[in-house]
Formats: structure tokens, sequence, C-alpha cells
């Protein structure tokens, strides 16, 4: 619609909850419209479906049970939550990392190109590493929140080792296979790093272990959403509800008021008149003083 009547696309469109690993109706149904409609970039919110994808269930604080999910989709969510229990996992960690990483290709062509991600103009070659030489290329973007310094480490450190695995194309053949099947002992099974987030030191290169981790997360993935099920999968609540109505405050409507009194009082004031009392809204192009002779000389008249 902003295309059709403005004639300029949007620079920017985020979306929240709706690229998950319960819902990825962003990639399915959002993207080709959006895309369609010329939108540069789309950034992908909330990976944990506003606190839905929890061992723990949505989060009770001051706002109290604010989720939209129904009852149904919450025991799915607890289910799997269980399943991922006996594989070593945590529901979290399997739902941020599909989230971050599999949007950082999926969101590719509506993601951005700046640092970490742009080679830098003073990357040392010597490091073999996304983080110092970035990719070159616009990879997807995802928007996290987080409540202490814990979580914003821990968050960091997903998704450096999730860029560590990206590198770049040229090296991506050869180095799945020097890995997997030369050495497929250097990568570490789910019982030896079942819920690690990245490499233990000396045990595997960054590049090797992320892109195991990555399949291993993939494969988890698929096998939680078998588990939640077509009624559940790509299940989405009313986002405002249908009873929804857009009404602005006492507070917010009397403030308006008061501006737009004041604003209208300041033209009112500033605003020039005619000899008839009209406001002139710009005077008139041709207007010169008539008190000025044409034909004096510049040092004739007083500056």
């Amino acid at each position: 619609m902003v295309l059709r009547e403005t004639g300029e696309p949007l620079d920017i469109v985020m979306s929240y909850a709706n690229f998950t690993l319960q819902n990825t109706r962003l990639l399915t149904e959002a993207l080709p419209r959006l895309v369609a409609a010329g939108v540069d970039v789309v950034p992908n919110a909330s990976p944990l479906g506003m606190g839905l994808l929890r061992r723990s269930g949505v989060p009770i604080g001051s706002m109290g049970d604010f989720h939209p999910a129904p009852d149904g989709l919450r025991s799915a969510i607890h289910r799997a939550a269980e399943w991922a229990d006996t594989q070593g996992e945590k529901i979290e960690v399997i739902a941020i990392r599909f989230a971050l990483e599999s949007w950082l290709r999926e969101g590719a062509k509506v993601g951005a190109l700046g640092p970490p991600l742009a080679r830098s103009a003073d990357a040392d070659p010597g490091f073999l590493s996304v983080v110092n030489l970035g990719t070159g290329e616009r990879l997807g973007v995802s928007v996290m929140g987080v409540s202490n310094l814990d979580e914003l480490h821990e968050t960091l450190r997903v998704w450096h080792s999730i860029i560590e695995g990206l590198e770049n194309k040229d090296d991506e053949e050869g180095t799945e296979t020097g890995y997997t099947q030369s050495n497929p002992a250097a990568v570490p099974s789910a019982l030896q790093a079942p819920t690690i987030l990245t490499p233990s030191e000396g045990i595997i290169t960054d590049r090797a272990w992320s892109d195991s981790r990555r399949h291993r997360i993939l494969s988890l993935a698929q096998e939680i959403q078998a588990i939640l099920g077509s009624e559940w999968v790509d299940f989405v609540w009313p986002s405002p509800g249908t009873d929804f109505v857009n009404t602005l405050s006492a507070e917010h409507l009397a403030l308006k008021t008061e501006l737009a009194g004041l604003t209208s009082a300041g033209q009112e004031k500033a605003a020039p008149a005619t000899r008839d009392g009209q406001t002139m809204i710009t005077p008139p192009l041709d207007a010169v003083d008539t008190k000025i002779p044409v034909d004096a000389a510049p040092s004739d008249v007083a500056l």
C-alpha cells in the first residue's frame, strides 16, 4: 500500500514471533509480499516467540500472563521441551540457534551488510574468521531482547559461533569434506557436547564445530515440529485481537489539543497581513521599497 500510494517503498519492516521454531510464516507467506513491495530490510524479532519457547513456559511478570498463545499450544511446547531434555538439549537453545542461524540465510535478500558482516578495510587476512574478515554479503538480521548481562553474553556467544560457521563460500565445499569425512572424530557427538553453545577450546575448530552444530539443530527442530503437529506448527494468534480498537487516552487527546492551539496561535502571530486585513501567505516576489529611488547609487542608500 505504501509503495502504491507514495511511489516509495519502506526501508525497513520488523516482524516479531513470525520466524521461530514453531512458526515460520515470515518466510513462507510474508517475505514474498515484502520483497514485492520493495522493502529493503526485514529484521526477525523475538526468536523465542515472546517467551513461548521456554522450558518453564511463558514468563509471568508485572504484566501478568500477557501471552496470547492458547493452552493447547502451550501444552504442545511443554511436551516438546520435555523431549528436548531427553536429548540432552534445552528447547531455548534449539529455538534461539534455529531462528538466528536460519534467518541469516533465509532472510539474506532482505538482510543488511555492516559490521561484523561486511569486510573491514583494516581486516587482517591472517585471521580466517568471519568475525574479523566479514562475509562480504548481506545476511538476515535478527532482533532479540535480553534482561541481564549474562543473557547478553550468552546470546553473543551463540551469534559468534553461528557466524564462525559461515566463512566464505569459496571454502565451504572443501571444509565440509575435510572436517566431517576425513576426520569425523573431531566433531563431538551429542553425548559428548549436548547443550554447549560454542566449541570447547582445543577440541575442534570453530568453523567445523559450528557447521556440525547447525545440522544437529536442524534435525532437532524437525523432531520438535513433528511433536507440535500440524495443528500448532505455523499457528499464529491475532495481533492485535479482533476486538482491538485503536483509541487515544484522554491525556493524549488533551495534549494534542493544547499543541494544536499553540501552533495555530504561533502561525497567526507570524503571518503578515495585507492592507485589507487579510493574511498574506507569502509576500509578492516583486515587492520593492518605493521610498528608495530606482536610480540611486549604492552609496546614497543607508544600510
